[in-house]
């Protein structure tokens, strides 16, 4: 057994034998305090080896975790960029891996999005044009029309001017006639 006394450490071995027919016993100690003292040494060593395994692991998996998680990080940012207007963000593909192929399908999609706006803009634009030349279309059979109504009223004319100025305003009531069916199939198409 291991008995400690006065801050040290003894082994204590206890045997009995015989010897003439008469029992002995033998009891020795032995200071083992050297040892323990090399034993709580050891394990001090071993911890403080444990402490610094784990903190160089630990930032090694930090820098590990950092370059996995990194293009992955960058994506996200690109994507609040496309989401925030910026259509001309892309990633860089580096591999065939499931990032890499991530990477290339926000490309494909950011493409895609600033395609369709630039058809969104070029259809507002010819919106914009369509609007302007049909405006125009129709302020001018308007102006005629107005323009002879008001001699009818107006004016003391003969027979013929009557007539003539009656047949532009319906040659251009004609017209105006016309022209909202384009525009009523243009709609409906």
């Amino acid at each position: 057994s291991i008995c400690e006394w006065n801050g040290n450490y003894y082994a204590q071995n206890s045997s009995v034998f015989y010897a003439d027919g008469t029992r002995y016993e033998l009891e020795t100690f032995h200071n083992v305090t050297s040892f323990f003292r090399l034993k709580d040494r050891q394990i001090r060593i071993l911890l403080m080896v444990m402490l610094i395994v784990a903190g160089f692991g630990g930032i090694i998996i930090l820098g590990i975790t950092h370059k996995l998680t990194k293009p992955i990080t960058m994506l996200s940012e690109k994507a609040e960029k496309v989401a925030g207007g910026n259509l001309y963000e892309r990633m860089e593909v580096t591999g065939n891996d499931e990032v890499g192929e991530l990477a290339s399908n926000f490309n494909l999609m950011a493409e895609s999005l600033e395609k369709n706006i630039e058809d969104l803009k070029e259809a507002a634009n010819r919106q914009e044009q369509f609007v302007g030349n049909f405006s125009h279309e129709i302020k001018t059979p308007l102006t005629t029309i107005i323009g002879h109504a008001d001699l009818l009223r107006s004016r003391i004319m003969t027979e013929e001017q009557v007539f003539a100025s009656a047949n532009y305003i319906f040659q251009e009531g004609k017209r105006l006639e016309s022209l909202s069916q384009k525009l009523l199939r243009l709609i409906v198409e």
